[in-house]
């Protein structure tokens, strides 16, 4: 595995967008109002490569699902891929997680999640905090919309990090 340079693209302005049909990964007009209609691993490499991210890939075995290991900010985040009945991919989550020895309280998470309503965050079983963000992708997503939530995300893990984490994190 070998970190490539990527972009995201992200515009919920759908009107004009073109249509990119599965597997076309070089638009010719407007890359990022594209409408992405069924999401690849190169729509989604492709998609990385437009906002700048540097990436890893990882394939997960149990759904034959591509895992992308993201660097953002100093932070690594997780991209999984939710396949539909079809083997389609219907949803994408970003997902950072933190190996701690005391994690925030609940009372913590719940203040902070009043203000951020975009992210969930939860404890795994070893009270380890996880914010993710879902983004369904069923109906079809532009390159300027994935764009918009990765930023989104980024400042929301910038802000669950000084909030919550402090300078105690590794990111996991």
């Amino acid at each position: 595995m070998t970190l490539r340079n990527a972009s995201v693209l992200c515009s919920l302005g759908l009107m004009g967008a073109a249509v990119l049909a599965p597997g076309q990964t070089n638009p010719t007009t407007q890359e990022e109002n594209v409408l992405l209609m069924r999401m690849t691993d190169p729509q989604i490499m492709a998609t990385l490569a437009y906002i700048g991210l540097e990436y890893e890939t990882a394939r997960v075995s149990s759904d034959n699902t591509t895992k992308f290991r993201i660097q953002m900010d100093g932070t690594v985040v997780n991209l999984y891929q939710y396949k539909d009945e079809d083997g389609i991919i219907d949803s994408l989550r970003l997902s950072a997680g933190y190996d701690l020895e005391t994690g925030p309280s609940l009372e913590a998470i719940n203040d902070f999640s009043k203000t951020n309503r975009f992210c969930t965050i939860y404890l795994d079983s070893e009270k380890d905090p996880f914010i993710v963000y879902d983004l369904d992708v069923r109906g079809g997503v532009t390159r300027d919309a994935m764009k918009g939530v990765f930023l989104r995300f980024n400042d929301a893990v910038k802000d669950f990090e000084s909030e919550l984490i402090g300078k105690t994190k590794t990111a996991s």
